[in-house]
């Protein structure tokens, strides 16, 4: 281990070896030495030098006009507040990505609106005329999120749309949303009602008459009000619609289960069409009424009287009818189920 050492250290030994193995090496004999330890000197390496303080992000100042914008240590959006004066019977607008949003509608003739953004997200609000304008962006749509509380007037139409953006109105004049996976929640909501969803669960709740169309594809829908025009499609979902009076009735399902339960009104329009799904239309028990259901190999039920049936290749029909006047429904499927049931 000595010799590897010294040899290593011959174009320095005038400088680390003692004096009498400087001799040895000049005079380049062949010879077996021993060198104490304490005679080699080998300087320690130096200190790496101490890395740089990285510098401080610089801060971004609140334009007029523009949201209040919070920001982390790391310089990213994390928090947001946003207050505008609006129109009372305007329109909110927001456009978000992924999350969740809350609306409430006030007194206020004001829409503000605060929460958490996630990293990397911005936030951006305008009002313009009777229009608000809220969107939350990324450089990668699934980063564009967050969690929002909105307060807005009560009587502005809120339109949200979102990827997998979970949505609760409550309270304001209208709505209308286009989601995916996310979760819609609407309560006494006062104004006609668009909603369009893909899977997510769709839960309506209206105090007041309802005035609403619904489009999901393979989500659970629940529509409760006290009177209304209800117009529903799915594909696969199902769907559970209680109204105490229905002036107007659609429905339409692929392969999905609808249950439809309220008095029909005399006057309202009354059709209900599917594929292979199952319909099945609950009454007030005792009501009058004229149903007329027909499919090309599917099942035709009713709790009601029977007034005719007929059946031949590829279309079955059949008429229940009970009482003077009342509505007048038309059900349709091809190989699925539909049924008049008496309520109890």
């Amino acid at each position: 281990m000595v010799l590897s050492m010294l040899g290593a250290a011959v174009g320095t030994a005038a400088v680390y070896l003692p004096r009498y193995a400087k001799e040895i090496l000049q005079n380049r004999k062949s010879v077996v030495i021993h060198i104490d330890s304490d005679d080699l000197h080998i300087p320690e390496p130096p200190e790496p030098p101490e890395p740089p303080e990285p510098p401080e992000p610089p801060e971004l100042p609140d334009l007029p006009g523009l949201p209040k914008l919070a920001r982390g240590a790391s310089g990213k959006v994390e928090m947001v507040e946003f207050i505008s004066d609006a129109s009372p019977t305007g329109a909110v607008r927001l456009e978000m990505w992924t999350g969740k949003v809350r609306v409430v509608g006030t007194d206020k003739a004001e829409v503000r609106v605060t929460g958490k953004l996630k990293r990397g997200a911005h936030f951006e609000g305008k009002t313009s005329g009777d229009t608000t304008r809220l969107e939350v962006s990324s450089e990668t749509p699934m980063a564009a999120g967050g969690e929002l509380d909105m307060v807005v007037p009560a009587g502005s139409r809120v339109e949200l749309k979102g990827l997998s953006l979970d949505m609760d109105v409550e309270g304001v004049g209208g709505l209308e949303t286009e989601g995916v996976s996310g979760d819609i929640s609407s309560r006494a909501v006062r104004g006609r009602q668009e909603i369009r969803a893909v899977s997510g669960r769709v839960e309506v709740v209206a105090t007041t008459d309802l005035d609403l169309e619904l489009d999901s594809v393979s989500g659970k829908v629940t529509v409760t009000a006290e009177s209304g025009r209800v117009k529903l499609n799915t594909v696969s979902g199902s769907a559970e619609v209680d109204v105490g009076t229905l002036n107007a009735l659609e429905v339409g399902t692929v392969s999905g289960q609808v249950k439809v339960t309220g008095a029909i009104a005399d006057s309202a329009s009354c059709q209900l069409n599917g594929y292979s799904g199952q319909i099945v239309l609950t009454v007030p028990p005792g009501s009058p009424g004229h149903f007329e259901l027909q499919s090309a190999t599917g099942s035709l039920q009713s709790d009601l009287p029977e007034i005719q049936r007929s059946s031949k290749a590829m279309e079955k029909r059949a008429v229940f009818a009970r009482g003077e006047g009342g509505p007048r429904c038309r059900m349709e499927n091809f190989s699925g189920k539909l049924a008049v049931r008496d309520g109890h």
